[in-house]
Parts: structure tokens; C-alpha cells; sequence
């Protein structure tokens, strides 16, 4: 048993050694109600959830320098229009990287629309191609610019520093930002705000969006 735990402190955040543990727990819970065993070993290891993090998202103001610094080198631009692509779309990396414009791109009659299932959830999202996604997947012809997630996520710390941002970056801020631009400026219904990040459920988009900023209220 303690050499599973320190198996677990390893290779996981205290939330998911939880997680595990009270997996195990209801396997031996199982096998002993069936008399395989005579008791639970593990029943003594309790412990407490982290509170969740606070969600970090971009300011306008923070979008606006990503969008026009002048610093950044072609390498660290591309990553950069990347995350831009993320932040209007609300698309997680994993779903851009399977994007392909004749199968996800829908017209419509107002605008075009990325129809694509995530992979996440199999939910299919519904995004309206803004005009500055337009701008961005022009500039590439429509075949968004990848390179491997943790190179991503290494380059955005880059352009945090390169930029002034106030905020360290990951792909997941871009998705973030989306969210909140779409509740709290925008004011998008909240049930469109879902369908657009393809949630499962309005739950899922209240319980982790659905946050006012200050400058919402005022």
C-alpha cells in the first residue's frame, strides 16, 4: 500500500492520488463483499480535495498586445496565430489539430460555421468563423499552423514574456478567453456560449464559465 501511494505522489496531483485511492477502495469494497478478502487495507487513507484554480483567461487589453507585438520571430508569430485561432474559435488544441476545412467548414447566412466533434466529449461544437478566424486561416491556407502540444506550451510562455502579458499562457487560456469574451462582453446566452465550446450540457458551461468579470457588472 505505501508503495502504491508513493507511486501515485509520483506521477499525480493530489486530486487524482484521491481519485485513484477511492477506485481501489470500491474494488476491495467489492471483493470482499464477494469473499475474496476479509478486509478493506486501504480504508484508513482518507484525505481532502484541492480547491480548484482560479481560471486563467486573457483581458482585452492582453488579447489586443499578442495580436500586434511586433517582437515576435516567425517561429514564435506562428505559435502566436495558433493561440489567436484558439481564442476566437474556443477550440482545444486537439480539436485544431484534426481541423480540415472541407470537412468542418459549413456555410451559413450570416457567416460560415467549424461544425467539428471534440474529442474530448464527441459533443459537436458549432462555431461561427469570425472574421479575424478568417483572417488567420487565410494567412495559412486554411491549414492552421501545428507543432506538438509541449512545444506550444513552451513557445506561449515565450510570447507571455515577449508581449508584457501579466499571465502565464497554455492552448487552454485561448479557450478560456473564449468563454468569457462570449458571457461577460459579448453577452452571449449561455446556452449558445455551450453549443459554441461544445459542452455536453449548459451545466458544464455554467459550472466552469460562467464567471462575471468586475467590468461585466459595472
Amino acid at each position: 500500500v505505501e508503495q502504491y501511494q508513493r507511486y501515485l505522489r509520483t506521477y499525480n496531483a493530489n486530486n487524482q492520488i484521491l481519485k485513484h485511492t477511492q477506485a481501489l477502495k470500491r474494488i476491495i469494497n467489492y471483493a470482499i463483499a464477494h469473499g475474496y478478502l476479509e478486509h478493506n487495507c486501504i480504508a484508513h487513507i482518507k484525505g481532502k480535495k484541492d480547491l480548484p484554480k482560479p481560471k486563467v483567461y486573457l483581458s482585452a487589453d492582453d488579447l489586443t498586445k499578442v495580436q500586434t507585438c511586433s517582437y515576435f520571430n516567425e517561429r514564435l508569430q506562428k505559435v502566436a496565430d495558433f493561440f489567436l485561432i484558439q481564442c476566437y474559435t474556443g477550440m482545444t488544441y486537439a480539436d485544431l489539430v484534426k481541423f480540415d476545412r472541407q470537412q468542418h467548414v459549413q456555410q451559413g447566412e450570416r457567416c460560415d460555421f467549424i461544425v467539428i466533434q471534440r474529442t474530448k466529449s464527441d459533443v459537436f461544437a458549432q462555431i461561427p468563423v469570425l472574421p479575424p478566424v478568417k483572417n488567420l486561416m487565410e494567412k495559412y491556407d486554411w491549414r492552421p499552423p501545428v507543432i506538438s502540444l509541449d512545444k506550444t506550451n513552451q513557445f506561449l510562455e515565450e510570447i507571455s514574456r515577449v508581449a508584457e502579458l501579466n499571465v502565464k499562457i497554455t492552448t487552454y487560456t485561448a479557450r478560456y478567453t473564449m468563454a468569457m469574451y462570449l458571457l461577460n462582453v459579448a453577452k452571449v446566452r449561455i446556452e449558445t456560449v455551450s453549443a459554441i465550446l461544445g459542452h455536453t450540457n449548459v451545466l458544464t458551461t455554467q459550472r466552469f464559465y460562467a464567471k462575471l468579470t468586475r467590468k461585466s457588472i459595472e
